[in-house]
């Protein structure tokens, strides 16, 4: 499943309407489809009481939970496919250490994707370009985007704040200058 190749040593066992992901032997997540039709895959990157830590130049993080969710178009839960990805959500829960006199502070950060606009090139319109380039070439410096969309997340589906941050700030967003 392209949902979860990014987890080490997952595997999948498939559990009624349901796949279930597993790892060291512990339930990770699942995937299945929601009421929208949409297939839904949720994931905690790596085991619920597991620590990581992790060293960037002197700062220091222990992460204590790092969980996705994510959408796919269509109903395939057993093996959803990456170019029908919709959204992902990500979530992680961590301490970071900059100076040892401070130690550690707890941080929790959220991100979020959408996708609101596909295109691809096929193989032939790739070659013809110039196989030897890099792919970041293709790249367009600024969006096209025709429409604002952020003034009407509704018409497109995106929560104007997920559900973990609205529960702590409300669901009230002003626009600061």
């Amino acid at each position: 499943m392209e949902a979860i190749e990014g987890v080490k040593g997952a595997k999948l066992k498939n559990s009624g309407n349901r796949t279930v992901i597993e790892n060291e032997g512990l339930a990770m997540g699942y995937s299945q489809v929601g009421a929208d039709g949409n297939t839904q895959v949720f994931y905690n990157v790596f085991p619920p009481g597991k620590k990581v830590h992790v060293s960037f130049f002197r700062i220091k993080f222990e992460v204590y939970k790092s969980t996705r969710s994510e959408s796919y178009q269509g109903n395939n839960y057993t093996n959803p496919s990456i170019m029908d990805l919709i959204s992902r959500v990500s979530t992680v829960s961590a301490s970071i250490k900059r100076q040892k006199e401070h130690g550690y502070m707890p941080r929790d950060y959220s991100t979020e994707f959408y996708v609101m606009e596909r295109s691809f090139l096929t193989k032939a319109e790739y070659k013809a370009l110039n196989p030897n380039d890099k792919r970041w070439q293709f790249l367009e410096e600024k969006s096209k985007y025709t429409e604002e969309f952020w003034k009407d997340l509704d018409r497109f589906g995106i929560p104007p704040v997920i559900k973990s941050v609205a529960s702590k700030i409300g669901n009230e967003l002003k626009l600061a200058n």
